[in-house]
């Protein structure tokens, strides 16, 4: 009797072990995607830049002359630290030259990472692009870690 409950749980015990992994597995894939998969659907990676000595800043740049849709990407490891950050696009067209957002304008803001956007192209047409983001986690943050910028072109 004893060697048959024994048994009965034991077949009991790995049942439940299976159906817990695949049920596991299988919403894993579903619901989340991976991390290449995201910087696929977001583009070419154009620049990059990473930083993990105090101060944590990182400033990606990159000057494109041909590009689609460009955007930017601030993250860190590990992923939901609070950081500052900001962005700005200097476009010219033969003499003229005009920046988003405006001289002035620059605001940095404060949030949990990931954080992401795209730029806006102030001048219609242009020759070149300048694109920059930055970020840093602040000095008074009691978390440390690295952070990363991207910059992407979905051309």
């Amino acid at each position: 009797m004893k060697q048959k409950l024994a048994v009965v749980l034991g077949s009991f015990a790995a049942l439940v072990a299976c159906v817990g992994f695949l049920a596991g597995s299988g919403s894993a894939a579903t619901t989340q995607p991976s991390e290449s998969s995201e910087r696929r659907a977001l583009g070419k990676v154009v620049a990059s830049d990473t930083a993990k000595q105090h101060p944590e800043a990182a400033v990606a740049r990159a000057k494109l002359s041909e590009f689609g849709k460009v955007s930017w990407q601030v993250t860190s490891k590990p992923s939901g630290l609070v950081v500052e950050n900001a962005f700005i696009v200097r476009c010219q067209k033969g003499f003229l030259f005009d920046y988003y957002p405006g001289p002035g304008d620059l605001k940095t803001i404060k949030d949990k990472t990931p954080i992401s956007g795209s730029y806006k192209i102030p001048l219609a047409d242009p020759d070149f692009c300048d694109f920059q983001v930055a970020g840093l986690i602040p000095g008074e943050s009691e978390k440390r870690g690295k952070v990363i910028t991207r910059i992407f072109d979905k051309g």
